[in-house]
């Protein structure tokens, strides 16, 4: 799996965030530095997994699609 991070890679210094949706616990950590009202897109480890929100038309969208 190209876009997995494993625990060598120096992410575990940083924020962890646990949110539950849908009844699922979910870790994330920010991946992104500096994230100001001017930010339009933000890459974040979702369960292991490097995903990018993009800012559109004022919603957040995963890069992949309108979820």
């Amino acid at each position: 799996m190209q876009y997995t991070v494993g625990k060598h890679d120096g992410l575990f210094e940083r924020q962890k965030f646990r949110i539950t949706f849908k009844g699922k616990d979910f870790e994330i950590v920010l991946l992104k530095k500096d994230i100001s009202k001017e930010t339009t897109e933000i890459r974040l480890l979702l369960d292991g997994i490097v995903q990018h929100l993009v800012l559109r038309e004022g919603k957040w969208c995963f890069d992949h699609g309108e979820d």
